[in-house]
C-alpha cells in the first residue's frame, strides 16, 4: 500500500473510525502497511494493528488547473467558436 500515489482513493472494509473510505495523503516506512490518521491517540490506540481489505477507487491527479481523476476525468462544456 506504501506505492499507491498520494491522493489515491481507497475503501477500508470494515470501517475504520466509522468511515470507510480514505485518501493517501502521506506514506509511512516501506511495505503494505497503512497508517489510518485519527486525531485522538487513544482512538487510535484501541484500533490498534488490525488485516483488513482494501480497495482502490482510484487516482486524483495534481496538476495547475486543479484537481482531476483518472477515473472519470473532469471535462467542461463544448466550446462555440466565436465569429
Amino acid at each position: 500500500m506504501n506505492t499507491l500515489p498520494l491522493g489515491t482513493r481507497i475503501q477500508i472494509r470494515p470501517a475504520a473510525f466509522g468511515r470507510s473510505t480514505f485518501t493517501v495523503e502521506d506514506r509511512i516506512g516501506s511495505g503494505s502497511e497503512l497508517d489510518i490518521y485519527q486525531p485522538s491517540c487513544t482512538a487510535a490506540i484501541d484500533y490498534g494493528r488490525r488485516a483488513e481489505h482494501v480497495r482502490v477507487l482510484g487516482v486524483v491527479v495534481h496538476h495547475s488547473g486543479g484537481l482531476s481523476s483518472k477515473r472519470s476525468p473532469r471535462r467542461g462544456p463544448p466550446t462555440t467558436p466565436q465569429k
